[in-house]
């Protein structure tokens, strides 16, 4: 399911636009240095008084306060709160959720945070299914709820560059057959090294390449691209 606008809407349970609910207890954070935090992202504690979204670890954990909701608002960076910025977190009831491209997930599976994509410390706040998806277990953090199954085991596929703004595919079918489109987010990950969540500005549809809201936060060589697909997710 394509991302679309983010303006317009109100908070609840939509599939598109909004990704967060009030349909739980809610709680503020402010946004650490050097931190973005994408709507809808699982959210934890950096440090007193501040927060990030969830870092992959080189083995998934148990850590997360909730869910970063859209406050509706214009922000700096569309679609993020930045350094500094107050997030409004939902901390337990139902609320959208990122599911990692590459993944399916069928309705009633148990969610977890994601592991290492990257060198396993940024924050990306993006959720996999269980291991084992029916059982849960000590690292589960959730249990989707959507009406449908859903994601795409082809959601996910190496770029040949990423550089400021702009990424480039070894050929438009390849960045075709994931079906971006404007709006929607996504993790870049280069293995063992560094990852981020970013947000599609233009998809260029018929070209190899496609442009995000923010500069690359490092060095990244032939990244994999993976698109995120909201989720409807109780937390637990």
């Amino acid at each position: 399911m394509a991302a679309t606008s983010l303006n317009g809407y109100g908070h609840g349970l939509h599939q598109k636009g909004i990704r967060t609910s009030r349909s739980g207890a809610m709680t503020t954070g402010i946004v650490a240095a050097g931190e973005y935090i994408a709507f809808g992202a699982m959210v934890s504690r950096n440090a007193d008084g501040y927060v990030q979204a969830t870092p992959t670890a080189s083995s998934t954990v148990y850590d997360y306060l909730g869910l970063a909701c859209d406050d509706v608002r214009k922000h700096l960076v569309d679609g993020f709160y930045g350094p500094g910025g107050e997030v409004p977190i939902l901390v337990n009831g139902a609320g959208m959720g990122w599911l990692l491209g590459g993944q399916t997930i069928d309705t009633g599976n148990f969610v977890k945070n994601a592991g290492a994509i990257g060198a396993g410390t940024e924050g990306l706040g993006v959720l996999i299914p269980e291991s084992t998806p029916k059982t849960r277990s000590l690292l589960t953090v959730g249990k989707y709820i959507g009406q449908a199954d859903m994601g795409d085991g082809a959601y996910a596929a190496a770029c040949t560059t990423y550089s400021g703004t702009t990424i480039t595919f070894g050929s438009n079918a390849i960045k075709e057959a994931i079906l971006f489109q404007s709006g929607d987010y996504i993790a870049i990950a280069q293995s063992g090294t560094i990852s981020e969540v970013n947000r599609v500005v233009d998809a260029e549809l018929g070209s190899t390449t496609m442009s995000v809201v923010k500069t690359a936060t490092g060095a990244f060589t032939t990244p994999t691209i993976y698109r995120l697909q909201p989720m409807e997710v109780l937390l637990l």
